[in-house]
């Protein structure tokens, strides 16, 4: 459809805009110098820094467990099926004991 190519357009255009943004913004950050930079900006771009692999550790920690409880119930379903199989075979041995008697 027509509309359809047009709304690619325009979103690819958005798109270049963006990045031609993104780039201005880097040409004019790389033109400063060091000595311009104020402490509280140091901060904020550590305390983003920061925050961003704090988020990062959390959810890396969040799916550890999540496998470690998927682990753990694979390990506690193995077993109960070990022990019914187990208790299948006593019950069993004692129905053969039985038969004989």
């Amino acid at each position: 459809m027509p509309s359809d190519n047009y709304r690619n357009i325009e979103d690819a255009l958005a798109r270049q805009r963006g990045a031609e943004n993104h780039q201005s913004t880097l040409d004019r950050a790389a033109q400063e110098s060091c000595a311009s930079l104020r402490i509280v900006d140091l901060a904020k771009v550590l305390f983003d820094t920061v925050k961003d692999s704090e988020r990062n550790l959390i959810g890396h920690v969040k799916r550890m467990f999540a496998t470690l409880d998927l682990e753990r119930e694979k390990r506690r379903a193995f077993n109960i099926n070990r022990r019914l199989t187990q208790l299948e075979s006593e019950v069993r041995l004692l129905a053969k004991a039985n038969k004989k008697t």
